[in-house]
C-alpha cells in the first residue's frame, strides 16, 4: 500500500501554489503598474 495518498495531493497542491503565487503577484504588479502609468 502507498504510505499516504493524501501526501501526493498535498505535494501537487504545493506545486500549484508555487507556480500560481508568483504568477498572481506578477499579474497584480503589472496591472497596478499599467494602471498607475499616466496615459500618453
Amino acid at each position: 500500500m502507498p504510505p499516504q495518498p493524501a501526501a501526493a495531493g498535498r505535494v501537487a497542491e504545493q506545486g500549484v501554489v508555487a507556480i500560481a503565487l508568483p504568477v498572481i503577484i506578477f499579474g497584480l504588479g503589472f496591472y497596478y503598474f499599467q494602471k498607475g502609468e499616466p496615459e500618453g
